[in-house]
């Protein structure tokens, strides 16, 4: 099995995912960049080396910067890797960055200042992680890159904003008692202010984090301590992380809940986007997608499996009222990377499905022209091994 999927494997069943799939909105008929090109491409290291990303940034001067990981040497430690492409998907550079026996970059993000931030998770040592954090330009210029200090627990960083004062990280913290829920705040230097742990003495972690639009923050995650095997976990919090209200959402008795992704949609609520795993029937997977108001109270949900296993890395709200969805699911034996299109009113329906070269998808961009940009790992038959894989559509999901 490819060292990608083993490790998604791996962290799910410990309740982490470095499967980081921020969602963007556009407003509705917004075509400023209209007839942008489309593309199916891949880049990675020859040699039987195995890449891979996480996480896509779409940039408005054109063209896209990914952040995931590449393997150093034949089935063995990884580095953060960092690609720019341009607007039709040529590489233009790409960068790895290390501290510690791996590193895994999971999400990216613009600064206003100019440049952007990427988070991950750095392997210290065999039994120990520590989050990372990255800080680079446009051109590739890195101006620091560091595990935060302090963190003597284990901690894996899924996601992260920048706020008015620095960066917020979301993500989790576990040892052999308990997880949490783990926010951290730095300064745009990197250097770590404040640790908020959220737990209620079983097993949480946290995957995802939106700013809302009241100056808030919603992060979203899952929970062992609810009665159930595992369910969604969504908190709001003000401005200075205090919890305001909690709701927790189960998709059955035997399910295990994964969110991979949350959005705050236009009236003020949420959409969330995961998988479940049901345990009952050999961890069949389904494609978990929920829809609350404003005060995290359940609006619809669905659940959408056509074959055994279908996992959701993410989804973005698109154009004229609709929802799309992507991930991998097994086509034929064969894992395959799926787009898919829903009414944004739940419903049964499925309006259209793309599937892509083998592997994987992990992050979804909506583009101003309301096509989409696609990140993750394809599979590279000239070396049987995993690249880079960016796909850029139009709104029909076609390249």
């Amino acid at each position: 099995m490819k060292k990608g999927i083993l490790y998604s494997i791996l962290l799910t069943t410990a309740g982490f995912l470095l499967q980081t799939c921020n969602l963007e909105r556009i407003e509705p008929g917004d075509t400023s960049c209209s007839g942008k090109p489309t593309f199916n491409t891949w880049f990675g290291k020859d040699g039987m080396l195995e890449d891979g990303a996480s996480d896509v940034f779409v940039l408005s001067s054109g063209g896209y910067i990914t952040v995931g990981y590449q393997e150093q040497s034949i089935n063995t430690d990884a580095e953060g890797l960092i690609v720019r492409f341009d607007n039709d998907g040529q590489v233009v550079w790409s960068k790895t960055q290390k501290a510690g026996i791996s590193t895994y970059l999971a999400a990216v993000e613009p600064i206003p200042s100019g440049g952007f931030v990427t988070v991950g998770t750095n392997y210290a040592t065999s039994q120990l992680n520590e989050i990372f954090i990255c800080r680079f330009d446009e051109n590739g210029n890195i101006s620091y890159s560091k595990s935060l200090p302090g963190l003597s627990a284990n901690y894996i960083a899924q996601d992260v904003l920048v706020v008015s004062n620095g960066f917020l990280i979301a993500g989790s913290s576990w040892d052999n008692v308990d997880g949490q829920m783990l926010l951290l705040k730095t300064d745009f230097n990197g250097n770590l202010i404040s640790t908020k742990s959220i737990g209620m003495g079983s097993y949480e972690s946290g995957s995802h984090l939106v700013a809302t639009q009241d100056g808030g923050y919603v992060i979203v995650g899952n929970s062992d301590g609810f009665g159930t095997s595992g369910d969604y976990y969504m908190l709001k919090l003000d401005a200075s992380l205090t919890i305001m209200w909690e709701q927790h959402f189960s998709a059955g008795a035997n399910y295990r809940c994964l969110p991979n992704a949350i959005l705050e949609t236009t009236d003020g609520g949420f959409l969330l986007a995961g998988e479940a795993y049901d345990q009952s029937n050999n961890s069949v997977t389904d494609i978990f997608l929920l829809r609350t108001n404003s005060n995290g109270v359940e609006v619809w949900r669905r659940l959408i499996n056509n074959t055994s296993y279908e996992f959701c890395s993410g989804a973005a709200l698109a154009n004229q009222g609709f929802i799309a969805v992507t991930g991998w699911k097994t086509v034929n034996n064969e894992l395959r990377p799926y787009l898919l299109k829903i009414p944004d009113s739940g419903g049964t329906s499925i309006i259209w499905e793309r599937f892509y070269d083998q592997y994987s998808t992990r992050s979804i961009k909506l583009c101003c022209d309301g096509g989409f940009a696609l990140c993750g790992s394809h599979f590279n038959p000239a070396d049987q091994e995993e690249d880079v894989y960016l796909i850029r559509t139009n709104s029909e999901g076609n390249y």
